[in-house]
């Protein structure tokens, strides 16, 4: 007669395993690589879909921009919401049940969505397959080996 001990540990410790709640708990951890990939999209001047966003600034913000740019601030040939980083340092992981989203409480925020469009702001598949590849994926074979003792 075989010992079925730690099969039966093993079954117990997979049913347990939630696993939607712990990928969640490792997107609310790593919200801040989510953030960043948002304000380097947006400099990139990159909608949802990962294609360049067509708008430009206008002729007066390219002229300031060039007298007192810097960094990001500079760039004129797309429009990146940067002039002085005000709006893209205010950005923050906010998540509302099953859904995310990189937020901001100035009111420049709700100006750049109404410019964007709701529908075109987020980041792009490049970045959340990035993100899913070198985050959640690493992080979750960690916490499942821990709980079921198996490696992925």
């Amino acid at each position: 007669m075989t010992n079925l001990q730690p099969l039966e540990q093993l079954i117990k410790s997979l049913q347990s395993l939630d696993v939607k709640a712990e990928v969640v708990e490792i997107i609310d951890a790593n919200n801040e690589v989510l953030v960043e990939m948002e304000r380097e999209q947006l400099i990139a001047g990159k909608h949802r879909e990962g294609k360049p966003r067509i708008d430009e600034y206008r002729p007066f913000t390219k002229a300031y921009k060039r007298m007192v740019g810097v960094g990001a601030g500079a760039i004129i040939d797309r429009v990146t919401f940067y002039m002085t980083g005000n709006l893209s340092q205010s950005l923050y992981y906010s998540r509302n049940g099953d859904n995310y989203s990189i937020i901001s409480s100035l009111e420049t925020y709700g100006k750049m969505i109404e410019r964007i469009g709701p529908n075109e702001y987020g980041l792009d598949p490049e970045n959340r397959l990035f993100f899913a590849k070198n985050v959640t994926l690493p992080e979750f074979k960690k916490v499942f080996k821990a709980k079921t003792g198996l490696s992925i």
